[in-house]
C-alpha cells in the first residue's frame, strides 16, 4: 500500500503549549509566568480542507499571508514557500496561545520536520537573553517539556 502524495502532519495531537521564562520579560510577565499572551504558534495544517469534504483550498500567492508568516524566514519556506503540489490543501495556522485550544492542535506542519514556530508579539524590554521553557501536552496525556536560550537583538 502506497501512502498519499500529500497530507502528511504531525500525528501528534497537541492540546496545550506553555511558555515561561527563567526571566522577567517585562512588568507583567514576571519569571516563570505564563507568556502565552504574547507567544503564537504560527504552523500550517490541511485541516480545514479535510473538514470541508476536500473542497476548500488556500491560495498562498494571492491571499494576504499572516504578518507572523512574514516575521519569520524560516516560516514563510516550511508554509508556503515551497513549490509542493498540494500546498493549496494546507491553510494558515496564525494563533495566540492564550487561544489556542485542542481543536487548534490537530494535523499542523506539512512536513515530516516541521510542527510550527513560537514566534514573540513583543520583544523583553531589558532582559535581552532568556532561557525558556516550553511544555507541549497531548491528548494522550503525554507531556514534553524543553528549554531553549533565545536572545533578542
Amino acid at each position: 500500500m502506497a501512502f498519499p502524495t500529500w497530507g502528511v502532519t504531525s500525528a501528534m495531537h497537541i492540546t496545550n503549549i506553555e511558555v515561561v521564562s527563567d526571566k522577567d520579560f517585562d512588568a507583567t510577565h514576571p519569571a516563570g509566568n505564563s507568556l502565552k499572551d504574547i507567544v503564537r504558534l504560527v504552523s500550517n495544517s490541511p485541516k480545514k480542507f479535510i473538514d470541508s469534504g476536500y473542497k476548500e483550498t488556500f491560495d498562498w500567492d494571492s491571499y494576504d499571508i499572516p504578518e507572523s508568516f512574514k516575521k519569520e524566514p524560516a516560516a514563510r519556506i516550511h508554509s508556503y514557500d515551497y513549490r509542493s503540489t498540494d500546498r493549496e490543501n494546507y491553510f494558515p495556522v496564525d494563533i495566540k496561545l492564550s487561544d489556542f485550544t485542542a481543536n487548534d492542535g490537530r494535523m499542523l506542519g506539512n512536513q515530516h520536520i516541521f510542527l510550527g514556530f513560537l514566534l514573540f508579539d513583543v520583544e523583553p524590554i531589558t532582559n535581552k537573553e532568556h532561557t525558556f521553557t516550553v511544555t507541549i501536552s497531548l491528548t494522550d496525556g503525554r507531556v514534553f517539556s524543553k528549554t531553549i536560550t533565545k536572545t533578542f537583538e
